[in-house]
């Protein structure tokens, strides 16, 4: 499994990866998805509030 923070929205992206051919199993949320999102938002002039 692989763990990311996705740029645009600050979402955690969780993939789940084939170790011998590096193949992408599954991806929760889809990252088109959060892309989309992210599209949204920034049309829409919403800021991610990001605390650390």
């Amino acid at each position: 499994m692989q763990f990311r923070i996705h740029q645009r929205t600050g979402y955690t992206l969780v993939r789940l990866v084939d170790m011998q051919t590096g193949d992408v199993i599954k991806e929760i949320p889809p990252e088109n998805m959060l892309n989309v999102i992210g599209k949204i938002w920034d049309d829409m002039g919403i800021a991610v509030d990001r605390k650390g």
